[in-house]
């Protein structure tokens, strides 16, 4: 159990650890906006495992037993805003100010932060109440609004976006990463801790062993590295189109810097080779720039030329 934990706790640690590194060019993206709240999950959630990896090795403590249920619910908001986000980043402007919209707005966490704070001091279990009831109204729908918000934000921006980018395998990737994040929030919220005292969690993970074999901490491993392969695939997709934009960009405005200087080469040569006389006056008739078959017919120098007014030479 102790390696099952170590291995869950280092899973989640370096999710988060890559998220908040890997450059994400928010400007093109607005998936990767949002991305330091997943960072940030991962990292809270693998210290939470920790904890009780340490718990495991070292015995209950108080100050570990009392922060772990804080910590677990930080966590978990973290994926809620996650996935909160990210629905509303691939909502129409007319879905955001519709109904699911309106429930999606920020005040939601009156809702979800007070069932759980409600729930918890009227139990007489305290701690393990913060932490089932974190679970069931945090971690669960987070989780799940973080599926559906990939799978909505693929279909309504990346799509057409990426159409002609590995369209396949960005598919396979977005689909994985949604699968992942509600397999995912089953896990939480059907598996939680054993609690006799609470109805729902007949489904706990004592329940997942006796039915699978394996811990339900072997599931959430799958089913974390199945998000941070799904998520880093997808990071170097939004890196390559994001160089690809950038090098045309650049070429353009290359080539848009090119363009008046080959104008320029051809007018000064179009000027000096001319049989006919051809000077260039300004808007007050000072000559600043001439051909030499024009000093030759004056009779002065370029240099003299160039000093002179039109009226030098009418008169």
């Amino acid at each position: 159990m102790n390696s099952i934990l170590q291995i869950y706790g280092l899973s989640f640690l370096l999710f988060g650890l890559l998220l908040l590194v890997w450059p994400k060019f928010e400007d093109e993206f607005s998936f990767a906006k949002t991305l330091r709240f997943l960072g940030a999950f991962g990292l809270t959630h693998g210290f939470v495992e920790w904890m009780d990896l340490w718990r495991e090795v070292h015995g209950p403590g108080t100050l570990l037993d009392s922060a772990e249920p804080f910590v677990l619910l930080l966590s978990y908001l973290f994926l809620f805003e996650f996935g909160r986000r990210l629905i509303r980043s691939g909502l129409s402007p007319q879905s955001v100010s519709s109904l699911p919209g309106r429930l999606l707005a920020p005040w939601i966490y009156v809702a979800v932060l007070g069932a759980i704070l409600y729930g918890s001091s009227i139990s007489d279990h305290g701690l393990q109440a913060l932490t089932i009831f974190s679970q069931y109204f945090a971690g669960f729908p987070g989780a799940v609004l973080t599926g559906l918000g990939v799978f909505i934000y693929w279909h309504h921006y990346v799509k057409e976006k990426l159409l002609h980018t590995n369209y396949k395998f960005i598919k396979i990737a977005f689909y994985a990463l949604a699968a992942s994040f509600i397999f995912y929030g089953m896990l939480v919220g059907l598996f939680a801790p054993p609690a006799e005292w609470f109805p729902a969690s007949r489904l706990n993970d004592e329940l997942f062993r006796t039915l699978f074999h394996f811990p339900v901490e072997t599931a959430r491993i799958l089913s974390t590295v199945l998000m941070a392969i799904s998520v880093i695939y997808i990071l170097s997709i939004f890196y390559t189109v994001s160089r690809k934009e950038l090098l045309t960009a650049g070429a353009d405005s290359e080539q848009g810097r090119e363009s008046p200087n080959r104008a320029n080469r051809q007018y000064e040569l179009l000027l000096r080779t001319a049989s006919d006389g051809l000077p260039v006056l300004d808007v007050e008739g000072n000559v600043v720039e001439a051909n030499d078959a024009f000093c030759r017919m004056l009779g002065y120098t370029r240099e003299e030329v160039l000093r002179m007014n039109v009226n030098q030479w009418d008169a």
